[in-house]
């Protein structure tokens, strides 16, 4: 249980809320293109294509929930750790870093959403996700501090 990799826990929290914001503005931008082509006759297809638009609204919440589950597994993983106190510094380090990477992706994500007004209209409807991911690097910098403070609160070095 010496897993000293809990500070690479605050990148891959990264890496997978991106790739969910960006996979959700690509999804809702194919779906609204293709609705947005075709007319639909039946009524069994217009009650599937609502069903697939209502699916994807229920997707917006996936970036938090995300979060969330990664943050648990990573102050489950910061409890379990015994760490020496003389890495405090390299923590807070790595730390930062993760906060510039976190703010590099989010500038990322906002130029990819601002590349045509296909993926706009998509972000304006995907907002809770939009929002998760404009506020990444705060994200990370709290729920890191609060990790670094469960890694190293704990009473004695074994």
């Amino acid at each position: 249980m010496n897993n000293k990799a809990v500070f690479f826990d605050f990148i891959s929290i990264i890496l997978v809320v991106m790739v969910i914001g960006i996979v959700l503005l690509v999804a809702k931008t194919t779906y609204t293109s293709f609705t947005d082509s075709y007319t639909f006759t039946d009524a069994n297809a217009q009650a599937s294509m609502d069903d697939a638009n209502s699916m994807l609204s229920a997707l917006d919440w996936l970036p938090l929930i995300a979060i969330g589950v990664l943050f648990i597994f990573g102050i489950i993983t910061a409890s379990v750790t015994n760490v020496h106190p003389a890495f405090l510094v390299l923590g807070i380090i790595l730390l930062i870093v993760a906060v510039v990477i976190a703010g590099y992706y989010k500038d990322f994500f906002q130029d990819f959403q601002e590349q045509s007004t296909e993926l706009n209209a998509s972000a304006s409807a995907l907002p809770i996700s939009v929002q998760s991911i404009n506020i990444l690097p705060l994200v990370i910098l709290g729920l890191g501090g609060i990790i670094l403070v469960f890694l190293y609160a704990k009473g004695g070095f074994m």
